[in-house]
C-alpha cells in the first residue's frame, strides 16, 4: 500500500490490510488486531437501557461519565441534521467530580422537572414531555408511561386502519367474487452438500372464492434423477401451462407474493405461466392492519400466515364479514 493510499485510508476511517513488518533486531512485528465492530442501532427505540450517550449521562439526576470505550452507536438527528451517537455502558460509568453539595445547589437552580406526571415516579433520567394524539395536552412522563401512551395512541390509529382494511376486503369480495382465486404454494425441501436446503418440489393449490378446487399439483423443481421430490410430482412446465389457463383474467389472492420467488427461480423455462404482481394481491399487510394487534413497542405485530389455501379463504371471509357458500354439487379436494 502506498503512502498516499495510507493517508487516504487513515483520513476516512476505512480499514485496510496491514502487513507484518520487521523490527530492528530482526524479529517480526505483527500488526495490532483490529477491534471488533460494535452494534449499530437504527434508532433510539432499539437501544438497551444500559447504553447511554454522553449527554444522557450528563442529564442523570446524579450525573456520571463514561468509564470505558463506546460499546455501540445509534443513528439520530440534531438541529443540524442526521448524526451518529456513541453509546457507553452504564456498568462501566463513573461518578462525575460534582459533590453532593454542588448537586444540591444545581438542583435548586434547575427548572428541570424530575417527577413523572402520570405515575409519580422519580427516575434517574428526566421525564419526557409528551402530547396526546391531537397534540393538545402535554405531560411529563417517565419512559414506561411514555411507552404506554405511545402504544395507546397506536391502538387508536390501528382501530381506524382495521376498519379501512375490512372495507377494502369487503369491496374486493363484492366487486370481483367470481374472479378471485386463492393461491397457496408449499415447498418440499431437499438437503444439499452446502447444508442449505433448497426447494425440490412445490405443491400449488388454487381455490375460487367459494372454496371450489381449481388446481392442485405437486411440481418437480429438479431433474428427474435428483432425489428429494415426491414420487407423484409432475414436470413444472406442463402443470404451469394448465395453471396459466385457470388464472387467466382472474385476481390472485396470496399471503405473500414472495412465496412464488423460489418457483420462479426453479421454473426458469416457464416464467410466463406464473401470476405477475399486477394481477396478484398480497394479503399479509392487509390482514396485519385488519388484526390491529399493537405490541408494547407501539408497532403492529405481523399477522401469522394461514398456511393453506382454504385457511386463507377463511381469513378473507372473516375479515370481510362475508361467508363462503359452496355452490350446489361442488366438493372440495381431498385434504382441503
Amino acid at each position: 500500500m502506498t503512502a498516499t493510499t495510507d493517508a487516504v485510508a487513515a483520513a476516512d476511517g476505512r480499514p485496510d490490510t496491514v502487513a507484518a513488518t520487521g523490527a530492528a533486531d530482526g524479529t517480526t512485528v505483527l500488526p495490532a488486531a483490529r477491534p471488533a465492530p460494535v452494534p449499530a442501532y437504527a434508532w433510539f427505540g432499539e437501544v438497551p437501557e444500559h447504553l447511554l450517550t454522553r449527554t444522557q449521562f450528563d442529564r442523570l439526576d446524579l450525573p456520571r461519565r463514561p468509564g470505558g470505550p463506546h460499546r455501540a452507536t445509534v443513528a439520530g438527528s440534531t438541529p443540524a441534521g442526521k448524526d451518529t451517537f456513541r453509546l457507553y455502558d452504564l456498568a462501566e460509568s463513573l461518578p462525575t467530580a460534582a459533590t453532593g453539595a454542588q448537586l444540591a445547589a444545581a438542583a435548586a437552580r434547575s427548572s428541570t422537572a424530575r417527577t413523572c406526571e402520570e405515575c409519580g415516579a422519580r427516575p434517574d433520567t428526566p421525564p419526557t414531555a409528551w402530547s396526546d394524539a391531537q397534540g393538545y395536552r402535554s405531560r411529563l412522563m417517565c419512559r414506561t408511561c411514555l411507552q404506554i401512551d405511545k402504544a395507546r395512541q397506536a391502538q387508536q390509529q390501528a382501530r381506524v386502519d382495521s376498519a379501512a382494511a375490512a372495507r377494502e376486503l369487503a369491496d374486493l369480495v363484492a366487486e370481483r367474487a367470481e374472479q378471485l382465486v386463492a393461491l397457496d404454494v408449499a415447498y418440499t425441501l431437499r438437503a444439499t452438500p452446502s447444508g442449505k436446503p433448497v426447494p425440490a418440489a412445490a405443491t400449488l393449490t388454487a381455490l375460487d372464492l367459494f372454496g371450489t378446487p381449481l388446481f392442485r399439483r405437486t411440481l418437480r423443481l429438479t431433474g428427474p434423477r435428483t432425489k428429494g421430490a415426491p414420487d407423484h410430482a409432475v414436470p413444472a412446465a406442463d402443470a404451469l401451462d394448465e395453471l396459466s389457463g385457470i388464472l387467466a383474467g382472474r385476481t390472485v389472492l396470496m399471503w405473500d407474493l414472495d412465496d412464488l420467488d423460489a418457483l420462479r427461480r426453479a421454473a426458469i423455462d416457464a416464467p410466463a405461466y406464473l401470476p405477475r404482481r399486477r394481477r396478484c394481491r398480497s394479503l399479509h399487510q392487509l390482514v396485519t392492519r385488519w388484526r390491529a394487534d399493537v405490541g408494547a413497542d407501539a408497532r403492529l405485530r405481523p399477522a401469522i400466515a394461514p398456511g393453506t389455501a382454504d385457511r386463507l379463504l377463511h381469513l378473507v371471509h372473516l375479515a370481510a364479514g362475508t361467508t363462503a357458500a359452496r355452490r350446489p354439487g361442488e366438493a372440495a379436494l381431498p385434504g382441503l
